[in-house]
């Protein structure tokens, strides 16, 4: 179906028109009717009507004048005009802006329908040229995608040509050259188009992007579209990439630093994959020099300060704390990344490109102020970042979920917190029933019942993958807390309910959980 805008002011004309388009085409057309040219106009831009038939004199804006606001050349409407006179400098005038044919009043039916046909032809012919144009396009992306993926390969072997680099990716080749590496080693069947969409939308507003599959990984060179401080482009891939990994659900992404020549990028790559194969944590990217601010004590402290600002709704004071830091160049960076990590732990549901591109403004802190103060207004106090302890509690044990295999201790998750041990040790227990230790115990154990049931690794690697760092120590929690030795467990594998302890499906449905850790973070205590 096409939409046909008729504008005419005398209603006989504006009727027999309507009638002889209803008998010749039945409901191939949608009719819509103007009397005057501002309708006709507001008509138009709202509908987008493919044919008008316009008569030269309406009130309001002229025929002419609609038509050259509509520009038929630009637009691809097609255009007939009625008039009384024959070759008037009106009418010649239409057919130098477009308009395809003109019909004397009254209008004869016959002439109609054949204009009317001509019109359908040529918005035939247009649809059909988008078409080509569309699938020839279609085709030169797929070369250029086919391309790209040997142009990274060249990049990774040293082998590419600057000068094809400069201008296939508008990369400068004058000596401010800023490129990384950012790579996904999924765990299953990997969405590589996903991966890049995700990047695309997250990286872009800051670099150039290209993107191809290397080996069994998603593969990203990221070039800074303006030179940045080493510290600046960290802070933007460690904020950017938030969403990327959470909302592809599965793997792990590394990074490199920026290099300012393509021999650096080839000689870092294998080394880069070689750790993301045994990388232990789900991301590992370029850190802050954020010895600026002070120790790691003192950082903890200060993004405890900001994270207690943010519960209570503090601006003024948030405000003090951020100024200090972001008056000094040294410092501003630092205290950018400090303030965003604590946001993040506050409202982990922030999208994060928002907040960070406050820090590239003239006046950061008075637009974050004005951001703050409108998310306060949409969030209401008492929601679930605002209730006592208990957001500790479920950031403990996200953070012990994420970093089981590190080498975690109870002082060390507490100053990740912000908390002194002996407080923390004391509210985990009071709001998840078990001490620090038994906890984590319990989730590496479950842990190590996944692994052995895969059979693929031995006893040394599935230890280190659980955090153990001794064998004898793994092998005795292991008999602790399933009643039983792993070769026993071996024995009986596939009679998983004689183990003392039974085992259920986490939400992933892949790996099994025991009882006493299958809860999640809707099940800690409300009790404070």
């Amino acid at each position: 179906m096409y939409t046909i805008l008729l504008v005419e002011d005398e209603m006989v004309e504006l009727l027999a028109l309507k009638y002889a388009i209803q008998t010749s085409y039945k409901d191939l057309f949608q009719i819509l009717e103007a009397s005057d040219g501002h309708t006709a106009l507001s008509l138009y831009e709202t509908y987008r009507p493919e044919l008008l038939i316009v008569d030269i004199n309406i009130p309001g804006i002229s025929g002419l004048e609609l038509i050259r606001s509509i520009n038929p050349a630009e637009s691809g409407a097609k255009i007939l005009i009625t008039t009384a006179y024959d070759k008037s400098a009106y009418v010649r005038q239409a057919l130098e802006m477009g308009v395809l044919h003109y019909l004397l009043k009254p209008v004869d039916v016959s002439e109609l329908k054949a204009d009317i046909d001509q019109c359908l032809t040529k918005l035939k012919e247009d649809m059909q040229q988008k078409e080509r144009l569309h699938s020839l396009i279609s085709g030169i992306e797929s070369v250029r995608s086919y391309a790209k993926e040997y142009l990274v390969q060249d990049i990774l072997c040293g082998n590419a040509p600057r000068a094809v680099l400069s201008t296939a990716c508008g990369w400068p080749d004058n000596g401010l050259l800023q490129l990384g590496i950012f790579c996904w080693l999924p765990e299953r069947e990997p969405d590589f188009d996903l991966f890049y969409r995700l990047c695309a939308e997250s990286f872009q507003p800051y670099f150039s992007i290209l993107f191809s599959p290397v080996e069994d990984c998603g593969l990203l060179f990221l070039q800074t579209l303006h030179p940045l401080e080493a510290d600046t482009a960290a802070l933007l891939l460690q904020t950017l990439s938030r969403p990327i990994l959470t909302s592809l659900g599965h793997g792990k992404i590394t990074a490199s630093g920026f290099y300012t020549t393509y021999e650096a990028l080839t000689e870092v790559w294998p080394e880069l994959l070689k750790k993301l194969r045994t990388q232990s944590v789900p991301v590992a990217l370029p850190a802050l020099s954020m010895n600026r601010i002070g120790g790691s004590h003192k950082r903890i402290l200060l993004r405890q300060k900001i994270l207690q600002r943010l519960r209570e709704r503090q601006l003024g004071p948030l405000n003090t704390i951020l100024k200090k830091y972001l008056a000094k160049p040294s410092t501003y960076w630092q205290g950018a990344a400090l303030f965003l990590d604590a946001l993040f732990r506050f409202d982990c549901t922030i999208p994060p490109d928002r907040p960070l591109a406050f820090f590239f403004c003239e006046d950061p802190l008075t637009q974050l102020g004005k951001w703050m103060a409108e998310y306060y207004q949409t969030h209401p106090a008492g929601s679930a970042q605002e209730t006592g302890s208990r957001p500790y509690i479920e950031t403990a044990v996200s953070f012990i979920r994420q970093n089981f295999s590190q080498d975690l201790t109870l002082t060390s998750v507490a100053e990740e917190l912000g908390l002194s041990a002996p407080y923390f040790s004391n509210l985990f227990k009071q709001q998840t029933g078990e001490n620090f230790i038994t906890y984590l115990n319990n989730l590496r154990i479950s842990h190590a019942l996944y692994l052995l049931e895969q059979d693929e690794y031995d006893l040394d690697e599935i230890a280190r993958q659980c955090g153990y760092y001794s064998k004898k120590y793994f092998l005795e929690t292991f008999k602790r807390i399933t009643g039983q030795s792993i070769t026993q467990f071996r024995e009986k594998a596939g009679a998983s309910h004689e183990i003392s302890l039974s085992l259920q499906k986490n939400n992933t449905g892949d790996q099994p959980q025991l009882d006493f850790y299958s809860r999640d973070q809707s099940h800690v205590s409300d009790h404070q």
